[in-house]
């Protein structure tokens, strides 16, 4: 993981987060009131997504867990089918399944589709963190890191370098690496660990020099 030569490296204790990943799909609506979204990744069954769309300069959200997933080859891909149910009924569900049940119906529209995957530090740079997940992440994946340290909130880009599944557990251990989308700023890891590393005492032990 990049960091390791170049910046130091500090273990991390209680810092428990979320990594949001977000990804562009197709969906539509099914004769049984389910959605039918496309995506290049399959879905886990009952794990917990939010899905928003865009319609007529509204957004509209919603939280949906996965029923099914199924392999699809879409011009010669392998793509997933992946069915959701809507987890709350609500003014927000109604404006969605309006845009889907008028006489478009079945039509595929572009939303997003977001994962919510619980994750902790286990060490950080100014470059990058090393990550405990709870789900497998491919390489390049893009999301933005969420986590509480020191009792301060901190919100990163970050960017998938390695997964590995760590044996005999559920858990994934992930290499990632900051991506400068904005300059660093107070409230980002990026900065902290640049410029305030003293703001985390007792959350950080001695740097790593491995």
């Amino acid at each position: 993981m990049r960091g390791r030569r170049g910046h130091p490296r500090f273990s991390v204790t209680k810092s428990d987060g979320v990594l949001n990943v977000l990804r562009e799909v197709s969906v539509r609506h099914a004769s049984n009131g389910e959605l039918v979204v496309i995506d290049r990744e399959p879905r886990n069954a009952n794990e917990i997504l939010t899905l928003e769309t865009i319609a007529d300069g509204t957004s509209i959200t919603t939280r949906v867990r996965v029923v099914a997933n199924t392999p699809v080859i879409r011009d010669g891909q392998v793509l997933h089918e992946v069915r959701l149910t809507r987890l709350i009924e609500g003014e927000a569900i109604g404006e969605l399944m309006i845009r889907f049940e008028d006489p478009r119906q079945g039509q595929e529209m572009l939303a997003t589709l977001t994962r919510h995957i619980r994750v902790r530090i286990l060490n950080c740079s100014a470059e990058g963190c090393l990550l405990e997940a709870t789900a497998s992440l491919l390489l390049g994946t893009v999301g933005t890191l969420h986590v509480s340290l020191g009792g301060n909130q901190f919100d990163d880009q970050i960017q998938v370098v390695r997964c590995e599944h760590m044996k005999g557990t559920e858990c994934y251990h992930v290499g990632t690496r900051f991506l400068s989308a904005t300059p660093p700023y107070a409230g980002t890891l990026r900065y902290s660990m640049r410029c305030d590393v003293g703001g985390l005492v007792g959350r950080l032990d001695t740097p790593r020099e491995d």
